[in-house]
């Protein structure tokens, strides 16, 4: 489990040290991909196998499923940790994180993330209310599916899943359908459609 906030500085090559209490679970390998928010993800070996074993489960047939397992594959390189708890981030990752010399590393539970230090606090200071507002029988359930506020039936039948109810939350944000077996998302504050 990766958990708190740490802010190592960035080398002029490209290389970042990770926190110390971070490398006992890294030291098989790890895997750096672009992830959410334009931050960088870095995973287990074992944890990102796991995400590509369920993201092959998707059909190749849905384009939103087909271009973000070849953006995931074009976009992740594996890494080892140098003698000095550092890896190397390539140019491309650099670029998409918007990554400079001050760099903000998260443990993200299940996974640790890479920030530019100034996107990291505008990012956490935007989400800060939402996240204290939330609690966790809110966030039970959610998927990560978005869909857009207008047209919301058209573009829930057109993901599968028929609209049954329409629920409000405190702070209406993105919407997301919500299957009993989902597992929850990080935002907070959401409106909800429910599956049959």
């Amino acid at each position: 489990m990766f958990l708190g906030t740490y802010t190592p500085k960035l080398d002029d090559k490209g290389r970042l040290t990770l926190p110390a209490k971070f490398r006992e679970a890294l030291e098989g390998g790890l895997m750096v991909s672009k992830g959410q928010d334009h931050s960088l993800a870095i995973y287990t070996q074992d944890a990102f196998a796991e995400k590509v074993r369920k993201l092959t489960e998707a059909s190749r047939s849905n384009p939103v499923a087909r271009s973000y397992i070849r953006q995931l594959g074009a976009g992740t390189d594996e890494q080892k940790l140098d003698g000095q708890g550092r890896i190397t981030l390539r140019a491309d990752h650099r670029q998409y994180a918007n990554l400079e010399r001050n760099v903000v590393v998260n443990g993200s539970i299940e996974f640790i993330e890479v920030w530019n230090e100034e996107a990291w606090a505008r990012y956490s200071a935007e989400s800060e209310q939402s996240f204290s507002d939330a609690f966790d029988e809110s966030l039970e359930g959610i998927i990560r599916v978005s869909v857009v506020a207008t047209g919301i039936e058209a573009q829930a039948s057109e993901i599968g899943a028929p609209v049954t109810e329409l629920r409000a939350q405190p702070r209406p944000a993105p919407i997301y359908l919500r299957p009993a077996d989902a597992a929850p998302p990080r935002e907070a504050g959401l409106v909800i459609l429910e599956r049959e």
